[in-house]
C-alpha cells in the first residue's frame, strides 16, 4: 500500500514537473508577441487620452477667440437690442467659459507623452511599466 502511494506521488510530481516546463516553453515562446501587444495596447490607449486632452485645450483657446468676437459684436448692437437679449447672450458666454476652462484644466492635468515614450524609447518604458507592477 505504502508502495502504491509513494509511486502515484512520484507520478503526480513527474506530471507537474512536465507540464510546468511545457508552460514555460510556451511562455518563452509566446512572450515576444505579448510584449509587443501591452506596447501597442499602451502606445494607442495613451494617445488617444493624449488627442482627447489636446481638443479640450483647443476648445479652451476657441471659446476665447469666440466670446472676444462676440462681446465686441455685442458692444456695436447694443444700441438696437434691449438689455435682457444682451443679459442672456452674457450668462450664456459665461458658463460656456468656465465650463470649457474646467474642461482645459482636466485636460492639462491629464496630458501626457506616454504614447511618445513607448514610440521612441520602448525597452524605458517597459522597465517602468515592469518595476510599477512589482511595488
Amino acid at each position: 500500500m505504502n508502495e502504491k502511494l509513494q509511486q502515484a506521488l512520484g507520478d503526480l510530481l513527474n506530471n507537474t514537473m512536465s507540464g510546468i516546463s511545457s508552460a514555460k516553453d510556451f511562455l518563452v515562446s509566446e512572450l515576444p508577441e505579448v510584449i509587443q501587444q501591452l506596447l501597442m495596447w499602451h502606445a494607442v490607449y495613451n494617445f488617444i487620452l493624449f488627442v482627447i486632452a489636446l481638443l479640450f485645450i483647443i476648445n479652451f483657446f476657441i471659446c476665447g477667440y469666440v466670446l472676444m468676437k462676440k462681446i465686441k459684436w455685442v458692444s456695436e448692437k447694443k444700441d438696437d437690442w434691449g438689455d435682457s437679449q444682451i443679459s442672456k447672450q452674457g450668462i450664456f458666454g459665461i458658463v460656456y467659459g468656465i465650463l470649457s476652462l474646467v474642461s482645459c484644466l482636466v485636460a492639462l492635468t491629464n496630458l501626457n507623452f506616454i504614447w511618445l515614450k513607448i514610440w521612441v524609447a520602448p525597452k524605458v518604458w517597459l522597465i517602468e511599466y515592469a518595476a510599477n507592477l512589482v511595488k
